[in-house]
């Protein structure tokens, strides 16, 4: 009899030692035992963990991987993950490179019925009564496989500071960069004091990292909501600031869509009614305070669409984060809880956070290059 027959045969034995039932197959066994379970692919089975919302340590439910008292490791390459969630050099796929593509063409893949653009952050389709069309997962959202690092794929290098003719071509590089691309938010190299002795200034120069050289750009978090107006919905490129204390809208957007103004404790406004994406319907109503004259651009220029490559197993809220373009509209704190879920993505995933949302994964974070 092996093991795992006879773990099954306690489990049938005692079936109140596991009083949640499995997620799977609704047995009364741990999700690590289930027939239906160990029968799928390394990848299939990290999405049902993910899903579930089971440790991918130990894979109890009662807990995450962050506070999981388990010294196990996988018995393959002794990460922090179960073995049953290894995925091996043969099941690897590499990541697929986006396609770049119009907005128009963004919008129309997800199950658009017709777009009328207004501006290069503005679009609009006709509302449709039915239901968005799409198979859904219980989160909303799609997850890519989990990818544990391997050990020895990096190479460490001893450290070496610059030589002074090496300082003054980096430096001549560095302004010839700046003045291509003035945009660019630049960040200066750290000045230390010439030591006197040669052991001295190497033991100084050892903090300087050449990665804080490069020039870093703010992606803040935005995302492509859905405005019922006019009988039709409008796609509309916003930003999500939770530090904002209230929702704001440009005037001359609040116009184009028709909206009625309202004036609620001296503001004047309009109500604005949301709805999510990706097969998410909820429908949130706000109160939204109109401006004269705003819009901001996010990015301050665009960026790498590499950026992109390691999202593209999820659904994004703003599939052209990384290209610069105006936002009229922000989401304020006002209605941050109730469009903001609490999934976050790993940080093996990118260099960015991944937020989840009702209008998809929202990305913020620097970006250096």
């Amino acid at each position: 009899m092996t093991r795992y027959s006879t773990l099954m045969k306690t489990a049938a034995l005692h079936p109140n030692r596991y009083p949640l039932s499995c997620t799977l197959c609704k047995g009364k066994h741990p999700l690590r035992l289930c027939s239906s379970f160990r029968a799928k692919t390394p990848e299939e089975r990290l999405r049902e963990a993910l899903i579930g919302k089971y440790c991918v340590n130990c894979l109890a439910v009662n807990h995450r991987s962050a506070n999981c008292s388990s010294d196990a490791r996988c018995r393959r390459c002794n990460e922090k993950h179960h073995t049953m969630l290894h995925i091996g050099e043969n099941t690897r796929r590499r990541p697929a490179v986006p396609q770049i593509q119009s907005w128009s063409e963004q919008i129309s893949s997800d199950d658009a019925l017709s777009i009328d653009a207004s501006d290069p952050g503005t679009e609009t389709r006709p509302l449709q009564p039915e239901p968005e069309e799409g198979e859904l997962l219980e989160t909303g959202a799609e997850t890519r496989p989990f990818r544990p690092s391997q050990r020895g794929e990096t190479e460490t290098r001893t450290f070496r500071p610059l030589l002074q003719h090496e300082r003054r071509g980096h430096k001549r590089r560095l302004r010839r960069r700046q003045a291509h691309n003035p945009a660019r938010l630049e960040t200066r190299s750290l000045q230390l004091h010439r030591a006197s002795s040669f052991r001295a200034g190497l033991t100084n120069r050892a903090g300087i990292v050449a990665h804080s050289l490069l020039p870093t750009t703010a992606i803040l978090p935005t995302a492509v909501v859905k405005i019922e107006a006019g009988g039709r919905l409008h796609l509309i490129r916003a930003l999500i600031d939770a530090c904002a204390p209230t929702s704001l809208i440009a005037r001359d957007l609040a116009r184009e869509l028709q909206l009625e103004q309202t004036h609620i404790g001296g503001q004047r406004g309009c109500l604005v009614v949301l709805r999510g994406r990706h097969g998410t319907n909820t429908r949130i109503s706000t109160h939204v305070r109109t401006m004269n004259g705003y819009m901001r651009i996010s990015p301050t220029t665009t960026l790498d669409s590499d950026l992109a490559a390691p999202y593209t197993h999820i659904k994004l809220a703003d599939p052209n984060f990384y290209k610069s373009s105006p936002i009229r509209l922000v989401l304020g704190a006002d209605v941050y809880s109730r469009i903001m879920t609490q999934q976050v993505m790993p940080q093996t995933f990118g260099q960015l956070l991944a937020q989840g949302s009702i209008f998809g994964w929202v990305l913020s974070g620097t970006a250096r290059y």
